[in-house]
């Protein structure tokens, strides 16, 4: 769908090219991508072809599509980010047993403290229960630096390229995006790990000045070291991007069993007035697609059963 969707909006050339940079990529701490566009515009989309185009030119490479919104809150967003961060490079790469381990127990960290700390701040537990258990934890691991060092250390050694993908950060809460702007900035600011952030970059900056009570905007500017401006494509791409995937579903389609009449009529004063986005193709191609395959099915089924009981 991201190779779909980015090739009749003309992105599939920016999608490469932004991927050859980031596999050639290569320094002692991350490296932040923001993807910034409205509601429609295509980011999910091109994110995708990224992504996608990533895997297919290097196959060593962990690749993390991280979904915070899936979290309860900003403490489990921190914590679960470790735990699939070890996971998935546990997967490309089973040999980094200890890397995982370290990322697991920095992880453990978090799991223990009541309250993330913001940039600069050691682990906050309220409550006699989370301050023993984050007190025990900081005493096997001694801080939480000294975990991190050792996390880069293993890191460097094993020359892994992480590529993280995080999608709808501006439907996120206000103390959820500050989470992730912290874990991207200060706590999983890893060597060769590159993030890819996408979000609508007012939504961000007006969740930022509440919670930093400052200017959102260059808060954001020390997170996100390169922005692209995604622009929304114009009525008319929108609605060719529809004619394009409703024609890739249907080809096959005989003349005599199309109305094609009947279904400029339905478009010009129906459906037409509810496709204002690219998301909107794609939910609405979803379901014309599973309602078109279900139904063809049923005419298979149907000629089956009666050449069958003849």
């Amino acid at each position: 769908t991201g190779v779909f969707f980015g090739f009749i909006l003309n992105r599939s050339s920016f999608a490469k090219n932004l991927a050859k940079v980031l596999l050639e990529y290569s320094c002692s701490s991350s490296f932040s991508i923001g993807l910034y566009g409205e509601w429609g515009s295509g980011k999910t989309s091109l994110l995708n072809m990224v992504i996608e185009e990533i895997a297919d030119k290097d196959s060593n490479a962990v690749i993390l599509r991280f979904n915070p919104w899936l979290c309860s809150d900003s403490k489990q967003l921190i914590s679960q980010f470790f735990k699939q961060l070890a996971t998935a490079i546990k997967m490309k790469k089973t040999a980094t047993d200890k890397a995982c381990e370290l990322i697991d127990q920095y992880a453990d960290i978090f799991d223990a403290a009541s309250a993330i700390p913001f940039v600069g701040d050691i682990v906050v537990a309220a409550g006699k229960t989370a301050a023993q258990q984050a007190k025990q934890h900081l005493e096997k691991t001694n801080d939480l630096q000294i975990v991190k060092n050792k996390i880069v250390e293993k890191l460097e050694e094993e020359k892994l390229k992480i590529i993280v993908a995080i999608d709808d950060i501006d439907r996120l809460s206000e103390e959820e995006i500050i989470a992730v702007f912290q874990l991207v900035k200060a706590l999983a600011d890893f060597p060769n790990t590159v993030y890819l952030l996408a979000f609508d970059y007012k939504v961000v900056i007006q969740a930022l000045k509440k919670v930093q009570h400052g200017d959102g905007k260059e808060y954001l500017e020390k997170i996100i070291q390169v922005p692209f401006e995604i622009p929304a494509p114009s009525i008319d791409t929108i609605h060719k991007t529809l004619f394009s995937k409703l024609n890739s579903i249907i080809g096959d389609i005989a003349d005599n069993q199309w109305d094609r009449e009947t279904w400029s009529r339905l478009f010009e004063f129906g459906i037409k007035n509810y496709i204002v986005s690219i998301r909107d193709v794609i939910r609405y191609t979803n379901v014309f697609s599973l309602k078109y395959f279900l139904r063809t099915w049923d005419g298979v089924k149907r000629s089956f059963c009666s050449s069958a009981s003849v």
